[in-house]
């Protein structure tokens, strides 16, 4: 199990999703994210996510700056389910604990990056 560290902050002045269609943005911060494990804490700095919708679904962007880990990637969601496609490396520097961490989570590449692809069909 993981828990999660930080503040969240959350910016929807104009924004509306009926499950199908929708209008709007939401902007999401969360300032000092961090992710504890047993295997130790990972330093995310701060985690920004641009959820927009996109008719028939909900497209969040997912981006960090600062921390020992970058995040990149897209998550989809729609009333029939969600998939998403991040991407999570450790920074050069990070503690080799962090990085074994992250190369747990699936195949790393030359740069230490591990993609995490899903798809649920939900409901």
């Amino acid at each position: 199990a993981a828990a999660l560290g930080g503040d969240v902050n959350i910016d929807a002045t104009t924004f509306r999703w009926n499950g199908s269609s929708g209008t709007g943005s939401l902007n999401a911060r969360w300032l000092r994210a961090r992710v504890a494990t047993a295997a130790g804490t990972a330093d995310l700095g701060t985690v920004e996510v641009q959820v927009t919708p996109q008719d028939p679904r909900l497209v969040a962007r997912v981006t960090n700056s600062g921390g020992e880990v970058r995040v990149n990637g897209t998550i989809n969601v729609t009333a029939t389910g969600n998939d998403g496609d991040i991407t999570v490396a450790p920074v050069p520097g990070a503690p080799p604990a962090l990085a074994r961490a992250v190369a747990s989570l699936g195949r790393p590449d030359s740069d230490g990056a591990v993609r995490l692809a899903w798809r649920n069909a939900g409901r």
